[in-house]
């Protein structure tokens, strides 16, 4: 059994898991030499807090979010593509969740699938997150002070990744290059070891 890697973006209404909640989750599932993809929308979860600033950023309205799927339906057709790739009751079964920025990731899946009143969420993905922004830290020491910032995409054009500025705020699209940023990373440690 090889190890299961799970590439995580989400988008959000807000900057606070308990409070806020995502409402794009994109996936890259990597397990057993298959690469398997989930990208969906949902409606927020009724009750969760929705920051104007944060429908500025990724460039949606509430109008918009209303259109969107049910969020039960969304964690179900999640739950399925999980199930058919691993066993939730083999603890060696689990995916890495592989994230730029992860433990935000991390903690919107989380409470996003909690407060659907879901369980198992523990028997799919490992703790903790793998964080890329964490592993491209190091590599960046000597040139941080030129970065304007150190977010995803100011941080893949620094490893020479195209990124292209249209597509500022899409989960599939940060999943990308988050994905082959990792990549460059994990191999440059694997060459290192």
């Amino acid at each position: 059994m090889g190890i299961k890697i799970a590439l995580l973006d989400v988008e959000t209404t807000g900057l606070d898991p308990t409070a806020h909640c995502l409402w794009s989750l994109a996936f890259r599932f990597r397990a057993d030499a298959r690469d398997e993809r989930f990208v969906a929308t949902c409606r927020p979860i009724d009750g969760a807090d929705i920051d104007t600033e944060a429908l500025v950023v990724s460039q949606v309205t509430r109008a918009q979010l209303g259109e969107y799927t049910d969020p039960r339906e969304v964690r179900g057709r999640l739950e399925s593509v999980l199930s058919r790739l691993c066993d939730k009751f083999d603890k060696h079964a689990k995916f890495h969740i592989v994230a730029y920025n992860a433990r935000f990731d991390y903690d919107f899946l989380r409470a996003w699938w909690e407060r659907l009143g879901a369980d198992y969420f523990g028997s799919f993905f490992w703790f903790p997150p793998l964080d890329v922004m964490s592993l491209a830290a190091p590599r960046l020491l000597s040139v941080r002070h030129t970065l304007p910032n150190f977010k995803l995409h100011t941080v893949a054009r620094a490893f020479d990744i195209d990124v292209d500025d249209s597509a500022l705020h899409d989960a599939d699209y940060d999943l990308e290059l988050t994905a082959q940023l990792f990549k460059i990373l994990y191999n440059e440690q694997k060459a290192s070891t």
